[in-house]
C-alpha cells in the first residue's frame, strides 16, 4: 500500500492542499501611480508584481499586498514630494507664539543652526516656517496693513510721521 501511495504522488506536480489563489484578473489594473504588467511569485511563493509607474515610466517589483493596501503607492518618484508635504506639515504644527520667535532669531542674527537647535527642531523645518512668517509679514506690508497697526500701537505725533512718509514714499 505504502509502495502504491508513493507512486500516485509522484506524479502530483503540487502537495495538495488549498488552491493558490489566481491575480490574472489584477493585470492591467492601476493602482495609485502604479500599474500591474505582470504577476510572479518569489520566495515562499508570495506573490510579487511587475509594475510600471504612471508618473514617470519606471520599472518595478514589489509585493502584491502592499500595492493592494496602499501601502505602495509608486517607484519611489513621489518620495521627494511627499517629504516636502509632510515638512510643511510639521512647520504648520508650530504653535502660534513660536514661529515669530524663530523669526525674530533670524532677525537678530542667530543661524538656522542655532535656531533648529534651541527650538528642538529639524533645519528644514525652521526654514519652512521663516518663509511662511516671511510671507504674511510681506503681505501685511503691501495690503497697508502694517501701517494701520503701527497708527493703532504708536502716539500722535508718530502717526503723522508714518502718514507724511507714506505720502512722500507713494510719490
Amino acid at each position: 500500500m505504502q509502495n502504491g501511495a508513493a507512486a500516485e504522488s509522484a506524479g502530483r506536480t503540487s502537495k495538495g492542499g488549498r488552491p493558490r489563489k489566481c491575480y490574472d484578473h489584477l493585470i492591467g489594473t492601476v493602482h495609485h501611480f502604479l500599474v500591474i504588467d505582470r504577476i510572479f511569485r518569489r520566495a515562499q511563493n508570495e506573490p510579487y508584481a511587475a509594475t510600471t509607474c504612471t508618473r514617470c515610466g519606471t520599472h518595478t517589483e514589489c509585493r502584491l499586498r502592499n500595492i493592494l493596501s496602499g501601502h505602495t503607492k509608486s517607484c519611489k518618484c513621489l518620495r521627494p514630494e511627499q517629504y516636502v508635504t509632510n515638512i510643511k506639515v510639521q512647520a504648520d504644527r508650530l504653535p502660534e507664539k513660536k514661529v515669530p520667535q524663530i523669526w525674530s532669531m533670524q532677525f537678530s542674527g542667530a543661524g538656522r543652526w542655532a535656531i533648529a537647535i534651541e527650538h528642538k527642531l529639524a533645519v528644514i523645518v525652521v526654514d519652512f516656517a521663516l518663509r511662511r512668517y516671511q510671507r504674511v509679514l510681506d503681505w501685511i506690508i503691501n495690503t497697508g496693513r502694517a501701517l494701520i497697526m503701527a497708527m493703532l500701537a504708536v502716539t500722535p505725533q508718530v502717526h503723522e510721521y508714518l502718514r507724511k512718509a507714506e505720502c512722500r514714499f507713494q510719490n
